[in-house]
């Protein structure tokens, strides 16, 4: 009975919201039934802030949900070597040198500033549209923020929710 009561106080309730990490080949499926805005993630294994961020910003309960309810959403490693297609878009490896490599989509996905920062965190409108391109580390409270308001509808459009 110790145990168990242990284990209760230790894990209230065994559950914890998890991010729902999704391929751009999931998204592609998905977006056919229901129009969402696509949240990605762009991070490196090298970067402390990206490490910084996966563990805090992306863990927060309220950023979980905005992102699980209201996007789709995927980590993006730029070192991971596979293959994208998403949106008939085909994107390879490219090896440019010693541990500098990137995506294709990489240079399309952060089109806005043509940096290739870490982390950055994009959202991309239903069209494919980049409506919002974050550049460093962004902390749960403005990245909740962000979420909720990218959602609601502005003066003469529709929502997204």
């Amino acid at each position: 009975m110790k145990k168990f009561i242990f284990i209760l106080i230790c894990f209230p309730f065994g559950l914890v919201a998890q991010l729902k990490d999704l391929t751009f080949e999931e998204i592609e499926l998905l977006r056919s039934n229901e129009s969402r805005p696509i949240a990605v993630f762009l991070y490196s294994d090298w970067c402390k802030y990206c490490h910084y961020m996966k563990t805090t910003t992306l863990r927060d309960e309220e950023v979980i949900r905005l992102l699980n309810e209201k996007y789709y959403f995927s980590f993006l490693n730029v070192e991971d070597d596979r293959d994208i297609h998403f949106n008939g878009f085909y994107s390879d490896y490219i090896p440019t040198g010693r541990e500098a490599e990137v995506y294709q989509l990489n240079k399309v996905l952060t089109s806005i500033s043509k940096n290739y920062p870490y982390p950055t965190f994009l959202i991309f409108d239903s069209s494919m549209k980049i409506i919002f391109q974050y550049e460093g580390f962004i902390d749960h409270r403005t990245l909740a923020y962000s979420l909720k308001h990218l959602t609601k509808p502005q003066k003469g459009e529709n929502t997204v929710e």
